[in-house]
């Protein structure tokens, strides 16, 4: 199963990533929003799934165009606000 993530920042282009797994429940969460506790704990979470490894490498790679090739089972949008 994978989620393909439309990652909008609003003040640059639009960029893809892919994740193994379900995440669904991240769809339009903005990191950097006001919300409930709910939302940020959503927050946390893509700000975990963004963040870097031990290694100091990004857990996920960007991506310039849609990945067809990965054919997911989920397509969700998130971003974050300046």
């Amino acid at each position: 199963m994978k989620t393909v993530v439309i990652w909008d920042t609003m003040e640059a282009d639009i960029k893809f990533f892919v994740l193994e797994g379900d995440y669904r429940h991240l769809d339009q969460v903005y990191l950097n929003s006001c919300g409930e506790d709910q939302i940020e704990e959503k927050q946390d979470e893509l700000n975990d799934v963004l963040a870097y490894d031990e290694h100091g490498r990004p857990k996920v790679k960007m991506l310039d165009s849609f990945p067809l090739e990965e054919k997911p089972d989920f397509v969700v949008v998130c971003g974050f606000i300046p």
